[in-house]
């Protein structure tokens, strides 16, 4: 960070690298061994992201615009753990190692999250692993 200040009056701004897809997009906004990484995706009207855990990684979602359903469980349980959040409130939704998620767009619009993980994404040693939430809800689903 401290090469900020080495920088010319007109180099303080720059574009991240969209990733796009069927989903919608996704872009890793700030990435530190040390903090873990922010990134954020929009998501299409009825899509559905995620259906998978982590062993080890913990993530937090944060609904910026639209409304979603989030939806985890145990990896070894049946009770499904759901909440209901919009981008009119500011509710953090934790998810822990070793339960499966998704995050579910149900509003009329684009659904725009913020989120945050511990890790760092390494497609080479990814620990992300596919478990449907709840059967069925294949959807355009993964990440």
């Amino acid at each position: 960070m401290r090469h900020i200040s080495y920088r010319k009056d007109n180099d303080f701004a720059y574009s991240l690298t969209i990733r796009s897809d069927s989903r919608g997009e996704l872009a890793e906004f700030m990435k530190q061994v040390h903090f873990g990484q922010l990134f954020m995706s929009r998501t299409k009207p009825g899509v559905t992201r995620g259906n998978h855990f982590h062993h080890t990684k913990v993530e937090k979602f944060l609904v910026v615009e639209g409304d979603a359903v989030i939806r985890f469980r145990r990896i070894d349980g049946t009770e499904i753990i759901e909440y209901r959040v919009s981008g009119r409130d500011f509710k953090v939704v934790d998810i822990p190692p070793g339960y499966t998620h998704s995050i579910k767009n149900i509003g009329p619009g684009e659904l725009i999250t913020l989120f945050w993980a511990g890790q760092l994404f390494d497609p080479k040693t990814s620990d992300a692993y596919p478990l449907d939430v709840v059967e069925g809800d294949k959807k355009e689903t993964n990440s």
